[in-house]
């Protein structure tokens, strides 16, 4: 049935974004967490094109507990002119407003994390370390230090996975 209901909500968005941002963001703070789950699920993809000032005015009324669950599809790179990533200009300016909330950076931390590949997980995380490296210097005190940690943590990870590879090789050829 979700891709039933997607092609219907997505019908419904594109004719009437406020009425379906009014009871979907109302559904986002509901203390049950299996049906928040469905939800996001359910329109992660849809709310990518979703206008901002809908939900960043939502955010904006209660920025620690809402801004984290934005943050949840919003579009986070962009492949530039010359074939690289950068950050999402949407994302920019949200974490720019919103990087202090509670959780935000929880989230976005959570996001760079692959939850499917295959083969090497290396070239997965590599491309995070350029973008993260340019909020060493964000306006943000707690962005810049989130991005010092987040680095530390990749560079980390990918190490351990260089050598998980190189094992794989010797061990499965």
């Amino acid at each position: 049935m979700d891709s039933a209901v997607r092609t219907a909500l997505q019908t419904l968005l594109e004719g009437y974004p406020k009425e379906i941002w009014a009871e979907a963001s109302r559904l986002l703070l509901q203390d049950d967490p299996v049906l928040r789950c469905r939800l996001e699920h359910l329109v992660e993809s849809l709310f990518y094109n979703l206008p901002a000032e809908l939900y960043l005015d939502w955010a904006r009324k209660a920025p620690s507990q809402r801004a984290c669950i934005i943050l949840k599809w919003m579009p986070l790179t962009i492949t530039t002119t010359s074939g690289g990533l950068a950050w999402h200009p949407a994302l920019e300016a949200f974490i720019t407003e919103f990087g202090a909330a509670d959780h935000v950076l929880d989230e976005l931390a959570a996001r760079l994390s692959p939850s499917t590949w295959s083969g090497s997980l290396v070239p997965y995380l590599e491309p995070w370390i350029p973008l993260l490296e340019m909020w060493r210097s964000h306006p943000l005190p707690a962005v810049r230090q989130w991005a010092n940690r987040q680095i530390v943590g990749m560079k980390g990870w990918i190490e351990q996975e260089k050598r998980r590879d190189e094992e794989s090789i010797i061990r499965y050829g």
